[in-house]
């Protein structure tokens, strides 16, 4: 039974042999295909920074500021003392603010608990309210920011030792060990370029960091360029 070459039983016929070089119907012509996400719906304010094509509508600025000022007060405010040693100008003013409350308790003859709450709760208003002085200062002093590490670390060192030796009731040789240890670990914590551009990134999200020179941009590219290094 003689076949013509190129026949398809269930289609038509065709001539000769089939043409491979054609695109299959319903397929897309080759060329390199374009990456998810590629220049389609680019982050802007409106979408709060996010690409809503991979990951749907973002959070509004307007919505995601206050959330972020709440989260980082709340964050600030529990570690209050130690915020205080790590940030020295807004610590000033974090000790202004835990003396007035201190007294303010002893004025309506608050007792233990109401005393340190108190000064507590003063520590860290007076921290948050100075600590974008702070970190415009250190912005553009950078001889500020050399010299705060070290008195960083001397003023945790501080805080850790009066921790150990009345709330933990250690003794002074483990309480010395430990505030060394912590110190330590605060040294290498503190020169890690990820947490640091974590850390920083969420001050400035919540407004206690400027925006540094020029717009925002500017200011996420710096960095970004700082945590790879460049």
């Amino acid at each position: 039974m003689n076949t013509p070459r190129g026949w398809n039983p269930i289609g038509e016929h065709a001539p000769g042999t089939p043409d491979h070089t054609k695109p299959l119907p319903g397929h897309r012509s080759g060329g390199p295909g374009a990456n998810i996400g590629d220049g389609v719906d680019p982050p802007t304010p409106q979408n709060g920074g996010f690409n809503t094509q991979m990951t749907g509508p973002g959070i509004p600025m307007w919505m995601a500021k206050p959330i972020a000022k709440f989260f980082m007060y709340i964050l600030i405010a529990v570690f209050a003392p130690l915020m205080a040693c790590l940030y020295p100008i807004a610590g000033a003013a974090g000790v202004v603010g835990a003396a007035a409350g201190y007294l303010l308790a002893r004025i309506l003859h608050g007792g233990y608990d109401m005393t340190h709450n108190w000064a507590w709760i003063g520590c860290a208003v007076g921290v948050i309210a100075f600590m974008r002085r702070e970190t415009s200062y250190a912005d553009t002093h950078p001889a500020y920011v050399a010299m705060r590490h070290y008195l960083r670390l001397a003023l945790s060192f501080v805080f850790f030792m009066y921790i150990n030796l009345t709330d933990r009731g250690n003794g002074f040789f483990v309480a010395l060990i430990v505030s060394a240890i912590a110190v330590a670990i605060l040294h290498f914590v503190l020169r890690a370029k990820m947490l640091r551009f974590t850390w920083n990134a969420m001050l400035y999200s919540a407004g206690l960091r400027p925006q540094g020179v020029g717009d925002s941009q500017q200011f996420i590219d710096g960095l970004r360029k700082e945590y790879e290094g460049k």
